[in-house]
């Protein structure tokens, strides 16, 4: 139950941050969408758009083609293998929160590069300055942890057994600014109003 109430919740959190924005956007991409836990409830509020999702595990793919109907992009742990036209709207959750650095930054620039002129990427990160977390990152710009609740579920033919490739990473408000000045690109912080239920 909590499960889908914060994807529903994140759904609908997302359509009004668009509005606010003024983004209507034509093409809407659920990056790292695993079973649908959010994209299931995105046809409710972007009726209007074509909704894609992206994910590494094919099973979760060929569950939400079959479920929900929507187009499926398969892509490795490396963005080399992510091939997509360009989208308006690209929300990422639960992803860079599980990234090491190098495919962090990577992922970061490619979905960057994904956007069409106008578009927007959304997307959850850990903030290492919160005070739950501060125990365990120190201060650090980025921090990253050989640990995820995925093995949890390694009886699963596709779990992300690689704790090298899927842990959880901690990241600073002036570490994101830093790669997003780099990039040129408008951003502003949320807090948690993306996932607040």
């Amino acid at each position: 139950y909590t499960h889908f109430r914060i994807g529903v919740a994140t759904a609908k959190n997302l359509k009004t941050i668009c509005d606010e924005h003024s983004l209507k956007p034509k093409g809407v991409l659920d990056f790292g969408s695993g079973y649908g836990r959010v994209s299931r409830f995105l046809p409710q509020y972007f009726a209007e758009a074509q909704i894609s999702v992206s994910e590494v595990k094919q099973q979760a793919l060929n569950f939400q083609k079959r479920q929900f109907g929507f187009s499926t992009v398969f892509h490795g742990q490396h963005s080399e293998s992510f091939k997509l036209a360009k989208q308006d709207l690209i929300l990422a959750v639960s992803v860079f929160t599980h990234l090491p650095k190098d495919a962090f930054i990577t992922w970061l620039n490619e979905l960057i590069e994904t956007l069409n002129p106008g578009g927007a990427l959304i997307f959850t990160f850990n903030n290492s300055e919160d005070k739950k977390y501060t125990s365990v990152t120190r201060g650090k710009d980025f921090m990253y942890q050989t640990q995820s609740e995925d093995q949890k579920f390694s009886f699963l033919s596709d779990s992300l057994k690689d704790t090298g490739q899927y842990g959880h990473s901690f990241v600073t408000h002036k570490f994101l600014e830093e790669l997003l000045k780099e990039k040129s690109v408008e951003y502003s912080f949320l807090g948690n109003r993306l996932t607040r239920v």
